[in-house]
């Protein structure tokens, strides 16, 4: 149930091992568009000991398509899904870590903070945050304005 795999490499974002960023994910069981997230990944080396090679990836679970089917308290929540590698890279499955609704935060190992920022119908703002100050890093890039909109074209003249 929790396995993404399936998404294309074209609508995955990898984030920084350092830093903080924010992103707009589309949600999983919407068809895919172009230019448009449905997961972002990073590295979880220190997530469980027994699988170094692991990776987080972060997606929004809503009501339609691969997820019509959820339960409730599982829809419209940013997941936050442990993909298991082995030294060698063989998968071993996949856990939920977090499930998180607009505003709330998680912390994955000790490297990095999901914020899932904003949720609307089909898509999800979140920030994901890696280093000494991740807490901070992911509230401020939640509570920065949103990238404004070019103005709006004058009438043309008939």
């Amino acid at each position: 149930r929790f396995q993404l795999g399936w998404i294309t490499a074209d609508h995955v974002a990898f984030a920084e091992p350092e830093g903080a960023e924010r992103y707009i994910i589309h949600a999983v069981g919407q068809p895919p568009a172009p230019s448009v997230l449905s997961a972002v990944r990073f590295l979880c080396r220190s997530c469980y000991a027994d699988y170094p090679n692991s990776e987080a990836w972060v997606s929004l679970r809503d009501d339609s398509g691969y997820d019509a089917d959820l339960p409730d308290d599982q829809r419209h929540h940013v997941q936050v899904h442990i993909r298991l590698l082995t030294s060698a890279d063989h998968y071993r499955g996949t856990r939920l870590e977090a499930s998180l609704r607009a505003t709330q935060e998680a912390r994955v190992a000790s490297s990095h903070v999901i914020r899932a920022c904003a949720i609307t119908a089909h898509t999800a703002t979140i920030a994901i945050a890696a280093g000494d100050t991740a807490a901070t890093d992911v509230a401020e890039l939640c509570n920065a304005p949103s990238p404004s909109s070019p103005p709006p074209r004058p009438p043309v003249p008939r």
